[in-house]
């Protein structure tokens, strides 16, 4: 309050703007934290003024997972404010109660299984890094193979843990099983010529044993043919 020279009284009252700063966190909740840093921003913003929200700018890496991009809540729920995302801009409220923080969202890659040529079921979807099944589970094999493990992409596999650089597939892999041939033969004192057998066998298979039905059929000098 003043007095002019007049006698007029004037009152002036001063007027203070808040200021807030804001910060990044590189993870939320109980999600995965990665090894480099989240970026920082060295200025500060009046109420009502708005924050264009910063990127992935230190490049922080999670294997299996992506940036989503941040959160208002350590939780990593709500809204996710980045450059490439519909909320770019975050507006500082008229009264703000603290700064603002804003907390690294990282979502893991999906990974889909496959039968590729065999039937059945193939193991559900799953987030990576994944453990891959070791056996078929409810896969059906097809003709004459086996179970021999995955092929997936994109990603690495190590040690049978697949961790996905994006939403990946993980196809079985089938692998021709070992076939068995069945031959006959007959001793140098035998005349005639044995049957011939061309099919291939698998275990499981059942072999019809040929009779003396050899192109010429087997003898030897005082004995019939019994069997093998």
């Amino acid at each position: 309050t003043a007095t002019n020279n007049t006698g007029t009284t004037t009152s002036t009252t001063a007027t203070f703007t808040t200021k807030v700063s804001v910060s990044y966190v590189n993870h939320s909740g109980s999600g995965p934290t990665p090894a480099l840093a989240a970026p920082t921003d060295p200025n500060t913003y009046d109420t009502g003024s708005a924050v264009t929200v910063l990127g992935n700018t230190t490049n922080m890496v999670v294997d299996g997972y992506y940036f989503a991009g941040w959160s208002l809540n350590s939780s990593g729920t709500g809204t996710l404010y980045s450059p490439d995302l519909a909320a770019k801009t975050y507006t500082v409220p008229a009264a703000p109660t603290t700064n603002i923080t804003f907390y690294a969202v990282w979502t893991a890659y999906s990974v889909t299984y496959s039968t590729g040529d065999g039937t059945g079921t193939a193991p559900s979807s799953a987030q990576g890094p994944v453990t891959l099944p070791t056996t078929q589970g409810s896969m059906i094999a097809p003709a004459h193979t086996t179970f021999g493990g995955w092929t997936c992409t994109p990603g690495t596999t190590t040690g049978g843990v697949f961790t996905p650089t994006g939403n990946a597939t993980c196809t079985a892999i089938w692998t021709a099983a070992t076939s068995y041939s069945v031959t006959y033969n007959k001793s140098t004192t035998e005349s005639g010529s044995v049957p011939t057998n061309s099919t291939a066998y698998y275990t499981g298979d059942t072999v019809n044993v040929a009779g003396n039905t050899g192109t010429t059929p087997m003898t030897l000098a005082g004995y019939h043919f019994v069997g093998w």
